[in-house]
């Protein structure tokens, strides 16, 4: 680490900011995140996240407040400028921007500042928010005629992003810190394994959220602890040396993690085995750690099974909905659902959550109740997955007095921290 401040303090255009930087360093070193062991291989840090903004029937519409250029998969520019009046990029013919003839795609938007690009979806008519993003972008048309917009951005740019979208506002600096660094293993662990796809995560909670360049105070203070923690990885031990693993965190536990055995068949890696004891996130606000009742009807349980399933597409009714199996730690493990005619289809639990709905089912630590026409979900406690880091409990923690370092290492047992890039 002496010869990393030392790169700093020659980075440094004065002795002040040199001094600042050993400071910053030593300040983050107690906090208990300084990397432990040798660099995870291989270092994905090189090349940019690939993040899925959205698919789109309708299009989107673009505004770029800098140098730009568009060029074809070929390399031929079809416009470019110093900036880009909001023009909608539509699937006509080709993809049309504005009123550009239209090209077969993909097309590659590259822009010369960060944050200086915005992007509106189109959806039922209506135009969304305009979100700024860093990065390049890549638009294309699917098969099915919609528009893929994919923005190709530098991994700290992107967790800078994800961080100032997955953790609250609440939190304190501690707890950013340990956010970044789990967002950051979780985004490379993806990366890993995603290189032959056409994007590495989506941009939506089936991922991590990511809404582009975090404007604001909030937005400045994630992008400060992405910047503290740069590099900054969870490995766990494997014969062949330090590996990233799948970094799982939700809002809020409940009281206990939950074991990655219980929501998939998989190799379990000792930061992922689950049984790690929390009521920090007591502090947690109402619906959070504590929720319910709720209840969803039968008929609406149905319709949306069937537009995740193709096994429920000949299903008239749900008779009947029972708890076939808990976890160790009581959860929810599986669910056995009946039709009108008898036919049986046992699910596990955190599928069967996000079918209900996860602002319906906010966990699978509850009960769930068979009642006629509707199913009722009663005693719930806690929000999301439950599986590895409890954001609100690292908060919990984190006001307690403990650094970041300390509370990943709680939350993921047998994890160290290791450098990437």
């Amino acid at each position: 680490m002496i010869t990393f401040s030392s790169r700093l303090c020659v980075a440094s255009r004065s002795r002040v900011r040199c001094l600042i930087a050993v400071g910053l360093i030593a300040a983050f070193l107690a906090g208990g995140c300084a990397p432990e062991e040798e660099p995870v291989e291989p270092p994905l840090g090189v090349r940019p996240v690939r993040v899925l903004l959205f698919d789109s029937d309708e299009g989107c519409e673009v505004c770029v407040g800098a140098p730009f250029s568009l060029d074809t998969f070929d390399g031929e520019t079809i416009a470019s400028g110093d900036a880009l009046q909001c023009v909608s990029v539509t699937a006509d013919d080709g993809l049309r921007f504005g009123e550009l003839d239209p090209v077969e795609g993909p097309v590659t938007l590259s822009v010369d500042k960060v944050g200086r690009t915005r992007i509106a979806r189109f959806r039922d008519g209506k135009k969304g928010p305009r979100n700024s993003y860093p990065g390049a972008f890549e638009f294309s048309i699917r098969d099915n005629g919609s528009i893929r917009v994919i923005n190709l951005v530098d991994v700290e740019s992107y967790i800078g992003g994800v961080v100032a979208c997955e953790a609250s506002a609440a939190f304190g600096d501690e707890s950013l810190k340990g956010q970044a660094v789990a967002a950051r293993t979780y985004a490379m662990y993806i990366m890993a394994r995603r290189s032959e796809r056409s994007y590495d995560l989506r941009a939506s909670e089936g991922a991590q959220v990511y809404r582009g360049w975090a404007s604001g105070a909030f937005g400045r203070r994630a992008r400060r602890a992405v910047e503290a923690t740069r590099g900054l990885v969870l490995s766990h031990a494997t014969p062949d040396g330090p590996r990233v693993f799948c970094a799982y965190y939700s809002s809020a536990c409940g009281g206990r993690s939950q074991s990655l055995a219980d929501v998939q068949p998989a190799t379990v890696p000792e930061p992922l085995q689950g049984g790690v004891e929390c009521h920090f996130c007591k502090i947690a606000k109402k619906n959070i750690y504590e929720w319910g009742p709720t209840e969803i009807k039968k008929s609406r349980l149905l319709k949306r099974l069937k537009s995740r399933r193709s096994d429920f597409d000949d299903w008239k009714a749900i008779a009947s909905v029972r708890v076939v199996k808990e976890t160790e730690f009581g959860r929810v493990h599986t669910v056995a659902l009946k039709s009108s005619k008898g036919e049986e289809i046992q699910m596990r639990a955190e599928p069967f959550r996000l079918a209900v709905g996860s602002r319906t089912m906010r966990s699978t630590d509850c009960k769930v109740i068979d009642d006629g026409s509707v199913i009722r979900i009663t005693d719930g406690h806690g929000f999301g997955h439950g599986l590895g880091l409890c954001q609100w409990g690292m908060e919990g923690l984190a006001r307690q007095g403990r650094l970041a370092g300390s509370i990943l290492r709680y939350y993921y047992p047998g994890s160290r921290i290791v450098r990437a890039f």
